[in-house]
């Protein structure tokens, strides 16, 4: 089933984008991480206090490279599908399973 997913949402153009809360003694931070789903390469990852829209645009900043011909795989969460939706970058959702590699 996860062969058929890969092969289904990952192309060449494809990055995965997650973000996820880490927990570094008895602080939270959010994790976010942009990674490329054929080698599995972490593209970019930064440590931020809180997570907003604002601050994934920063995110998504560090990223310029073929951003215009980038298709993002996230998660459900609102923050990505919000700065990608004002970016005017392509995206798709993944609801199932743990796909992505930066989990």
């Amino acid at each position: 089933r996860n062969y058929f997913y890969r092969l289904l949402w990952e192309s060449p153009e494809s990055r995965y984008l997650d973000e996820t809360i880490i927990q570094i003694n008895d602080q939270q931070f959010w994790l976010y991480a942009a990674a490329d789903p054929q080698t599995n390469e972490l593209l970019h990852v930064r440590l931020f206090t809180t997570t907003t829209t604002a601050l994934t645009e920063i995110f998504l900043g560090k990223l310029q490279k073929d951003i215009e011909t980038t298709v993002f795989l996230i998660d459900c969460a609102q923050y990505p599908q919000i700065a990608l939706q004002r970016a005017g970058t392509r995206f798709q959702m993944r609801r199932y399973g743990n796909l992505n590699a930066i989990e």
